[in-house]
């Protein structure tokens, strides 16, 4: 209980820059351990009287993790899933996503990036994935979302994708909900047939996790 997570295969981001997305909170290492029982939590907490960590709005309200595998794992095709219990909680903003290993060369979002699963916990049932590329990134992103019956925080379900040369399938609970391929998005540019490593974290309000 409480290990360290795996050095062989995952890094950390850290620190509490907004990340982009004009995010709140500070990524640290210790907001991220294995429970013993074979689970990866990420905690987030309020920090109270916080002197040490800074963002961008001054001292860092809440604290949270980030980790990925970039440097370490990267993968190409095959089919990527994992179980995931989705926090609780107004503003805050689970992902577990893809990025192409070349970003430090290309940049985003030539590198690619495929949103396995986003959430929210201002909308607990809302499920979110998509695509960003150099021509569909941000607002304009290729995706779908659609509502599940319960709240994502009550129990465990898998997210994942089906990913083949030129196409990407996502499932959730082993069903697939959506495909994307080089048709698909026309004379959009397909930067999907390079490696890509994992990242998993839970951002705190910013631009879609909202009011915290």
């Amino acid at each position: 209980k409480n290990a360290k997570i795996d050095s062989k295969y995952w890094n950390y981001d850290l620190g509490g820059n907004g990340w982009g997305n004009n995010e709140l909170q500070n990524y640290q290492s210790d907001a991220v351990k294995m429970d013993g029982s074979g689970n990866l939590v990420i905690t987030t907490n309020k920090l109270v009287n916080n002197k040490k960590s800074f963002c961008l709005y001054g001292y860092c309200k809440y604290s949270s993790a980030r980790i990925l595998t970039k440097g370490k794992l990267a993968f190409k095709y095959g089919k990527i899933e994992a179980r995931i219990k989705m926090p609780k909680g107004s503003g805050t903003w689970p992902a577990f996503w893809m990025l192409g290993r070349n970003i430090s060369e290309t940049g985003w979002p030539k590198c690619g990036e495929i949103d396995i699963v986003e959430a929210v916990g201002n909308d607990p049932s809302w499920v979110s994935f998509a695509l960003h590329g150099p021509e569909y990134s941000g607002g304009s992103n290729i995706g779908r979302s659609f509502i599940n019956r319960d709240s994502l925080s009550s129990s465990f379900h898998r997210y994942g994708i089906l990913w083949t040369p030129g196409e990407i399938s996502w499932t959730f609970d082993g069903e697939v909900m959506q495909t994307v391929n080089k048709s698909f998005i026309g004379d959009k540019t397909w930067v999907f047939d390079t490696p890509q490593f994992i990242l998993l974290n839970v951002a705190m309000g910013g631009t879609l996790g909202g009011e915290i």
